[in-house]
């Protein structure tokens, strides 16, 4: 009866065994045949249209609803920069928005360092993927992937330099062409919100 015991078990193991080299097998051909395709490839940036191109640029729908004087220079965007402190949810939506509408330049300003945390998921930008992430990094990559032509700058900001705001400010941001137009201060720790 423990031979019988034994036989079977071999059986089954042997069949597991025989599924999981055909399934190894299968697997090499599809890495194969994905290996040997053609991918297509993003244009170069020299081929890529204008995004303020009327027709079918990346601010299409914003200058189609032009008209309804919501933005009346949709081209004076372009040379301008925002300054948003905090990446939660109000601060990643408002980096997002003007992302999408052609802001020249967007400096974000968070906690040093501060990991996406399982907390955040319940906001609108974080996915799980970007869990145990620096949240910084993971807003400036998802930002390049909404839009390209927009300059991203991380900077990092603790309750230690909110004191001295002014002389941190003056000495972490680089100097630009572009003017800084806002800062949106998306935080709730008293002592950024303080000073």
């Amino acid at each position: 009866m423990a031979d019988d015991k034994d036989d079977e078990l071999h059986r089954r193991v042997a069949q597991r065994v025989d599924r999981i080299k055909v399934a190894v097998d299968e697997l090499t051909n599809a890495v194969r045949v994905l290996s040997s395709a053609d991918h297509p490839q993003r244009p170069p940036r020299s081929i890529v249209p204008d995004p303020i191109d009327e027709r079918g640029g990346a601010y299409s729908r914003i200058l189609a609803n032009n008209d309804r004087g919501v933005i009346k220079e949709i081209e004076s965007l372009s040379s301008m920069a925002i300054l948003i402190v905090g990446l939660n949810g109000m601060g990643c939506a408002i980096a997002e928005t003007f992302c999408r509408s052609g802001i020249g330049k967007i400096y974000l300003v968070d906690d040093d360092p501060r990991h996406v945390q399982q907390d955040d998921l319940s906001q609108l930008f974080y996915l799980p993927q970007n869990v145990g992430y620096e949240r910084i990094a993971e807003v400036e990559t998802n930002l390049r992937l909404i839009n390209e032509n927009v300059d991203i700058e991380g900077l990092r900001l603790d309750a230690k330099d909110a004191g001295e705001w002014h002389v941190w400010g003056s000495t972490q941001l680089r100097p630009s062409t572009l003017a800084l137009r806002m800062v949106f201060l998306t935080v709730t720790d008293t002592a950024i919100t303080r000073n």
